[in-house]
Parts: C-alpha cells; sequence; structure tokens
C-alpha cells in the first residue's frame, strides 16, 4: 500500500534552481564555443585574405616583365625585318622576312608568326586579345611595325596561345601549388577587342584563361580554360561573381565574394601593368574551412573539457557542501536530543521518586511530605520551560509575525519572577528589581515572558548560588522610542571572543560547557530570534576585555520599542 509521499530526489543537492543554474551555465559554454569558433574560423579566412594580395601582386608584376620581354621579340624581329630592306606591297613578302620571323616563332613558342603588309592601320603597335569561343584558345598578338617600311604601317605580328603552360607566373609564388585558382580577365573598358572594334558598344568582363584548383595534372596546352571550368561559366557565374567590378575598378582588391564557380571564396585581384588584365586567384571557403577543421575542434574539444571540468567542480562542491552540512546537521540534531533528553530525565526522575515515595507512603512527616511536593512542583516548572523554550525556538522560524501588545515590564518581570521562584529558592537567589511601574514596550507579550524565563534561567543556572540577580530598565537616553532591559548576575562571565557565538543555535560558550550545568545551547538563540521578530536587539554588555567580563559577571542588554502612550490595553 502506497502512502502518497513524494519520492526522495536521487540527488538531493542539485536544487532545481541549481539544475538551471548548470543548464544554462552549460548552454552558455556551448554558445561561447560555438562563437569562439566561428571566430577563429573568421580570423583564418581574414588572414589569408590578407596574405593573398602580396602574391597576386608579386604574379602580375612578373607577368608584366614577361610580356615587355615578349613585346622586346616583336620589335626586334622588326627591326631586323626592316634591315633586310623587306618590301611588301601586294602582301607577299621577300628577302630573308619569313625565316627571320619563323626562327623567333620556333624560339619564343608562338603559334605562328607573320609580316602584316596591307598597310591597315589597325592599332600599330602593342598587344592585342582575342577571346576563344568553344574550344579555341584565346590568343595575344605582339603587334611591332616595321620601320621605313612601304606601304606605310607594315607590321610583324607574333601570335601567343593563352593557357596555362603558357603562363607559368599564374602563381610565380608556388609554381607547383595547385590548391588556388588563377585566371585571367580581359576588361573591355580598358582596351576593347579587335573583334569589337572601335566605338562598339560596352562588352562584359571575359575571361582568358583560368587554371583549375585541385588537379595533380596540367591541363592541356591547347585549353584556355579547363572543360571542367568552362561548364560552370556557361551559368553566367562570372557576371554573378565578385570579378566585374574588381576588374573595372582598376586596382588591387581582395576579399571574401563569390568566386568563378558561384561559391564564397577568398579572392585578390591586380591589375597587370601596361595590359588590359587582370590576374585574379581565389581558394574555395570550403576548402580552407576544411584545411583548418582540425585545429579548430581541437580547440572547441579542449574549452569544452575545460567547460565540463569547471561545471563537475562546481557540482562537485555542492555536494561536499550538502554532505558537509548533512553531517553538521545530524551532529547538531544528536547533540541536541542529547541535551533534551539529559534536562528531562533529571527532573523527571526527580518527580518521579517524590511521587512513588509519596504513593508507598514512605514520608510519615508531613515536613518531608511538604519539601518531596516542593521538589516536584519546582521540576515540573522546569520541564515546562524546557518544552516552552524548545517550542518557542521551532515556532521562531515560521513566517508569520505575531501580534504586537503593549507590556508594562514591571508587571513581566513579577511573572517570569514567579515562575522561575522555585528553581531561584534552591539556588538562593535574590532578586534585584528595578524597573519604574510605567514603562511598558511594543511587543508580543508571550515572546517578551519567554525572553525574560530565558535570560534569568541562564543567570540562575550559571551564577553562583545565592548571588543577586540585577533586572533593570529604564527609557534609552538617546531617545524616547526605544527601552532598555538588563539582566546582570554574579557568574564567571563571557569572554569576548564568545559574545557572538552564544547566539548561534547548538552553541555554548566554553565556560557553559565545561560547567557541571547542562544545556541544549537554543536558549540565547530564541532570545535572539524574538528580540529580532520584535524589531530590537539583544547583546552582552561586558565592559572592557574578557578579564572583566569574569569578575563582574555577565550583563545582557535587550532593547525593545517604546509604547506609545495611546491608552491600548496592556498584557501583564
Amino acid at each position: 500500500m502506497t502512502t502518497g509521499a513524494p519520492p526522495i530526489p536521487r540527488w538531493p543537492w542539485l536544487t532545481r534552481r541549481r539544475l538551471v543554474l548548470v543548464t544554462g551555465a552549460a548552454a552558455a559554454a556551448a554558445l561561447a564555443i560555438a562563437a569562439l569558433h566561428r571566430r577563429n574560423a573568421r580570423g583564418f579566412l581574414a588572414e589569408y585574405a590578407r596574405a593573398l594580395p602580396m602574391s597576386v601582386s608579386l604574379s602580375s608584376q612578373l607577368l608584366a616583365d614577361w610580356l615587355d620581354v615578349r613585346a622586346t621579340n616583336a620589335r626586334l624581329v622588326a627591326a631586323a625585318v626592316g634591315a633586310v630592306g623587306t618590301v611588301s606591297g601586294s602582301g607577299a613578302t621577300r628577302g630573308k622576312a619569313v625565316p627571320i620571323i619563323q626562327a623567333m616563332v620556333a624560339e619564343g613558342g608562338y603559334v605562328d608568326g607573320t609580316l602584316d603588309a596591307t598597310g591597315s592601320p589597325a592599332d600599330g603597335a602593342g598587344l592585342q586579345t582575342m577571346v576563344g569561343d568553344g574550344e579555341r584558345v584565346s590568343l595575344v598578338e605582339f603587334r611591332a611595325p616595321v620601320a621605313d617600311s612601304a606601304p606605310r604601317g607594315a607590321a610583324v605580328v607574333l601570335r601567343l596561345a593563352v593557357t596555362e603552360a603558357t603562363f607559368p607566373h599564374f602563381n610565380a609564388a608556388a609554381p607547383d601549388d595547385r590548391s588556388q585558382r588563377t585566371a585571367l580577365l580581359l576588361n573591355p573598358d580598358v582596351a576593347p577587342t579587335p573583334a569589337a572594334g572601335r566605338g562598339a558598344p560596352e562588352r562584359p568582363v571575359q575571361l582568358i584563361a583560368a587554371s583549375e584548383a585541385g588537379g595533380g595534372t596540367r591541363a592541356p596546352a591547347t585549353v584556355s580554360i579547363p572543360a571542367s571550368l568552362r561548364a560552370a561559366l556557361d551559368t553566367g557565374t562570372l557576371a554573378r561573381s565578385v570579378y566585374p567590378a574588381a576588374a573595372r575598378a582598376g586596382a588591387p582588391r581582395g576579399g571574401l565574394g563569390l568566386g568563378l564557380r558561384g561559391v564564397p571564396v577568398v579572392y585578390a585581384t591586380s591589375p597587370v601593368r601596361g595590359t588590359p588584365w587582370v590576374l585574379v586567384r581565389e581558394r574555395e571557403v570550403a576548402e580552407l574551412l576544411a584545411l583548418v577543421q582540425p585545429s579548430l575542434l581541437l580547440t572547441d574539444a579542449v574549452f569544452g573539457i575545460v567547460a565540463l571540468l569547471t561545471i563537475g567542480v562546481l557540482l562537485l562542491w555542492w555536494r561536499a557542501q550538502y554532505q558537509r552540512r548533512e553531517t553538521e546537521s545530524q551532529r547538531l540534531r544528536a547533540a541536541f536530543v542529547a541535551g533534551v533528553s539529559h534536562e528531562l530525565r533529571t527532573p523527571l526522575t526527580q518527580v518521579r521518586m517524590y511521587a512513588e515515595l509519596l504513593r508507598l507512603d514512605l514520608l510519615p512527616d508531613p515536613a518531608d511530605r511538604a519539601r518531596a511536593l516542593r521538589v516536584i512542583e519546582k521540576e515540573s516548572e522546569r520541564l515546562s520551560l524546557l518544552i516552552d523554550r524548545t517550542l518557542t525556538f521551532v515556532r521562531t522560524g515560521q513566517a508569520a509575525p505575531p501580534a504586537q501588545d503593549v507590556v508594562v515590564l514591571a508587571h513581566a518581570v513579577q511573572r517570569a519572577c514567579d515562575t522561575l521562584g522555585a528553581l531561584a529558592a534552591e539556588r538562593r537567589v535574590q532578586w534585584d528589581v528595578r524597573v519604574p511601574a510605567t514603562l511598558a514596550v511594543q511587543a508580543p507579550a508571550d515572546d517578551v515572558h519567554q525572553v525574560l524565563l530565558n535570560l534569568l534561567d541562564n543567570a540562575i543556572k550559571y551564577g553562583p548560588a545565592g548571588q543577586s540577580v540585577q533586572i533593570a530598565a529604564q527609557a534609552m537616553v538617546s531617545g524616547t522610542d526605544r527601552v532598555r532591559l538588563a539582566i546582570r548576575d554574579q557568574g564567571p562571565g563571557i569572554p569576548a571572543r564568545e559574545q557572538q557565538l552564544i547566539w548561534l543555535p547548538y552553541r555554548r560558550g566554553h565556560t557553559a560547557a565545561s560547567s557541571a550545568v547542562h544545556g541544549t545551547g537554543i536558549g540565547l538563540a530564541v532570545v535572539r530570534d524574538l528580540v529580532e521578530r520584535a524589531n530590537g536587539r539583544v547583546y552582552v554588555d561586558q565592559g572592557e576585555g574578557a578579564d572583566a567580563a569574569r569578575t563582574t559577571g555577565a550583563t545582557f542588554a535587550v532593547e525593545l520599542p517604546m509604547a506609545p502612550d495611546t491608552g491600548a490595553p496592556t498584557s501583564h
């Protein structure tokens, strides 16, 4: 049969608040690690983006120098052709012109070379680019005029196929590095192609040649753009990429954007000096992140382990704290039960013994019977005091404050002295009461009675036999809204180092603990809670130093709010 009682939690130290805290800390740690992961990844890409333009700038300078060498070749051939007296009238060549041109074609790796003797004014000297269609390669013409030629305008033309194999300077810093994609773009705004002609409308930026990244072999020398990249460009990705704007900017650029395949890349561009070309180098972001992913995951794992260890240490600390409190609580409960049991056993033994003597009629002398009855009465009052003190200690933890009463101190002191009269008579204690008859405080009457009982009981127990206990009350000099009640005994006093500890539950001073008087250690804790609940304060007024306290006794001072003179009902 089940009782319906709530189940005992498996981890009582892990409260709901702490569970929420741990969950929040774990979530915050996960978010922080994810944010750090993204930050490190962005930092790596940013560093790569800062380093790539330097490589592209170096490659563009070397490519420009290489093109200058090719243009010089054309000028040298033109000069040689002019020196041998070449005459071109009807398009035919004569003399040694053809051997000279063919020798340069073979030596320089050109596609072909011709002598344009038509006298056409087409652009004179310089570099021209013809972008190939389909599988045709893009060509570059190096044109150099023949001096003193007839007809006027004859020129030597050397043609070069623009392929990856033709330009080893695509990646001058690392020619064998196939991890990057490098390309040449033609900006028609700078120099329109011959096919476009002068005055033609603006044409879009075109791709001259490109190298596909990732391959282990080089692209064929007859292809300007690898087939895998050409298929991607057929979808118009070049127009949607960042390169048209970069090409027309006419200045080195770099950063993150869409590349030739239409995917995010880290890129850098640089114009090639003296040409309408723009050199482009890119690396796909996904490939870069794949390279750095192991180190990022290792960093994430390290921070994750640190976060888990921190949470684990916190959980262990909470568990140890809970177990320490449980151990201390068990010790205090055992001490409390032992103290209460001892205090209950002594008066109960006395009551039972004298009750049995009276029942068995073993005390025929009337004086002995009267003394037995006084002992029973005295021990019964002691039991009542102990029970009231224990119940009050339990009740002080309740949230509802008691009703406030107007308590005349003289009446309250007289009531407490009468209650403890039997105990005081046993110890031959004399009461020295100095309380004005009209002085009243604002506090619960039962609480004031319990405070007086506890303080006077301590004075009786810990003071010497035959002592005089002084009870004095007066309005405080600093104002008229508070009353100070002082109870002074002639006992050994309380050392200064213990004057704060004695107010804690189950804590007894060294003098009290070493004496023959047994106690539970809750009497003064009850006094403190009751006085504070009445908006007052209680403290030990010992004079200067522990030695003075041991010779002059202990004085407990209680300050309570003074009752207003409003004619309110008065509690005795």
